[in-house]
């Protein structure tokens, strides 16, 4: 476990963050057709790492923003045939930006468990990310 998470007495073990917790192997054989995978990686773990296809970066430390009322998340969330998956580089993160979610009243939201370091050790196909346009 990270050690900022141990501070805050963090724990991805709880019953309710186990439920919603989808493996690499589920997520790549799955339907996840109704679902939007969300990056919260920082922008050079994607390019380092790649990305899921088709996934949207949404960096973590800009996640509470966007599930607040009237956040894109809060908006996209209240549309009951969406289902959203939080992923990171090995599922700490997503696992708490799960909770922030639930916390929130988001509850059609599920996380990758492992990351996107268990997707690729179980055959998930990864692209390059995209670099953002300039700014100014």
């Amino acid at each position: 476990m990270v050690p900022a998470n141990l501070a805050i007495g963090f724990s991805a073990a709880t019953p309710e963050i186990k439920a919603a917790t989808i493996s690499a192997d589920d997520a790549i054989k799955g339907d996840f057709s109704d679902t939007l995978f969300v990056d919260l990686r920082e922008g050079s773990e994607r390019a380092r790492d790649g990305i899921i296809p088709g996934s949207v970066h949404l960096p973590y430390h800009a996640l509470r923003d966007n599930i607040r009322p009237g956040g894109l998340l809060a908006a996209m969330a209240k549309n009951p045939g969406q289902r959203i998956l939080l992923y990171c580089a090995f599922g700490e993160r997503s696992a708490l930006g799960l909770q922030d979610m639930f916390s929130a009243g988001i509850e059609n939201a599920c996380h990758l468990g492992g990351g996107i370091d268990a997707w690729v050790k179980a055959g998930g196909t990864t692209d390059k990310a995209t670099s953002p346009p300039p700014q100014g």
